[in-house]
């Protein structure tokens, strides 16, 4: 059986027109090969030609349609979340009062995301509201605890150094004085004391009158509460000394004490305070007073001396406290 060839294509001048022949040789019919073909003219050429560039024409249309549609998606898309990362980061670093609400969007993930993230800081400045108003009545550290803690502290034992403050003559002062006056020259007072114990570790659990009490190492752990307290009782007497509150010259007296205690909300119903109890509360207030009989301006018991290893301290001996069934050893700031 004879073969058949390929399929060969000829372009060909015809009458001054080009045209394509197509042919193919059979050999299997007869003892001579046999050549068939056809011929076309340039105008089908032309038609395919056309639809071909139509066809890329309308391709590269939807290419550049799906262009200008994914820059706008990605425009729309990081514009947002960029704005969100930048506002978390200002988060993060606590810069809340200059933040202002992210924009809603489009995009409903990102819009959701948006809502939550612009209630979150809304949640935080109100968290911060609450803290920044509970330490204008109770220590900043107590009042991150009680934020922290949903509203109660429980009660809270350690070892820790009392300071309990108070002011001499205050009494006679006050007979003499309007009560605008008194207050007045109080605010001065306890402005000054209450920076100072802040800044050396401490925490003004009370105002009572013109006296403060003060605890270190609670709740804040300190490991030089003694050495702290009694610092920061040197400090005072160095600020208030000739020094006028409301036109009022001002000295106190200072007891230091280190102990046992307990501190904790106590109250009742919606009025709860933070304070501490115990013994050493107790000696510190007793310690105070003795100040008078030996005309010092501050007195220490060995508990707390005991601790203080770079602060000059005067043994002044072993006393009877009046509550206290031992005596109690007892030291002068110098």
């Amino acid at each position: 059986m004879g073969e058949m060839k390929k399929s060969q294509a000829r372009g060909i001048w015809v009458e001054g027109e080009r045209r394509i022949f197509v042919f193919r040789e059979i050999s299997r019919y007869g003892s001579k090969p046999w050549t068939i073909g056809a011929h076309f003219g340039p105008e089908i050429a032309r038609g395919d030609v056309v639809r071909l560039l139509l066809s890329a024409a309308a391709g590269l249309g939807v290419l550049c349609v799906a262009i200008l549609c994914a820059i706008w998606l990605a425009r729309t898309t990081t514009r947002p979340v960029r704005r969100l990362a930048d506002a978390a980061g200002q988060v993060r670093e606590g810069h809340l009062d200059g933040l202002a609400p992210l924009q809603s969007t489009r995009l409903r993930e990102l819009n959701e995301a948006t809502t939550s993230f612009n209630s979150m800081v809304e949640g935080l400045r109100e968290r911060d509201l609450i803290r920044g108003l509970f330490g204008t009545y109770v220590p900043e550290a107590v009042a991150t605890a009680i934020v922290e803690e949903h509203g109660t502290l429980a009660p809270q034992s350690a070892h820790a150094t009392v300071l309990f403050s108070d002011l001499a003559g205050f009494t006679t002062m006050s007979e003499r004085l309007q009560p605008q006056e008194i207050v007045d020259v109080l605010n001065g007072y306890f402005s000054t004391v209450v920076e100072i114990i802040e800044r050396h570790g401490g925490v003004i659990t009370q105002f009572q009158g013109d006296a403060v009490l003060a605890i270190f190492n609670v709740p804040v752990a300190d490991a030089n509460h003694a050495e702290n307290a009694v610092r920061a009782a040197i400090e005072i007497h160095r600020a208030i000394k000739g020094r006028a509150f409301a036109g009022q010259i001002l000295s106190c007296r200072v007891g230091i004490n280190t102990g046992d205690v307990v501190a904790g909300s106590v109250g009742a119903g919606g009025r709860l305070s933070y304070t501490v109890h115990g013994d050493a509360v107790n000696l510190a207030a007793r310690l105070e007073q003795l100040n008078k009989e030996y005309g010092t301006g501050t007195l220490v018991s060995g508990a707390t001396a005991e601790r203080v290893s770079t602060i000059g301290l005067r043994r002044i001996g072993e006393v009877e406290i009046r509550g206290k069934t031992e005596k109690v050893s007892l030291f002068a700031v110098e």
